[in-house]
């Protein structure tokens, strides 16, 4: 795992500690053994693919992801498209479905 995936792993479980911080105070924080799990099962994603799969988890989800939950993120949210410019920055482009009017 490259120091860009690594920094995008950090950042997304000090995230979901904050964010879930029912499971941190109930089960601890995440230990060196579970870090070096998440981080090899996922040193096939990109440091894009790692972070848009922790927001889309926190944004989504009410509890604390597993390492399946931040892999398949996309897939089990389909309508949050991965849109990736340059490898360096990704945002989500929601789909207008009517309802409230964007400028609302």
């Amino acid at each position: 795992m490259d120091q860009r995936q690594k920094t995008e792993l950090i950042h997304g479980l000090e995230a979901c500690q904050v964010n879930f911080r029912y499971s941190t105070d109930k089960h601890g924080e995440v230990s060196q053994a579970e870090f070096s799990l998440w981080e090899s099962q996922l040193e096939d994603r990109t440091a894009t693919e790692i972070r848009q799969g922790f927001e889309i988890h926190i944004k989504n989800c009410s509890f604390f992801p597993t390492v399946s939950d931040i892999r398949n993120a996309h897939t089990k949210f389909p309508s949050r498209r991965w849109v990736d410019q340059d490898q360096k920055a990704i945002a989500y482009e929601p789909q207008h479905n009517g309802g409230m009017p964007e400028d609302a």
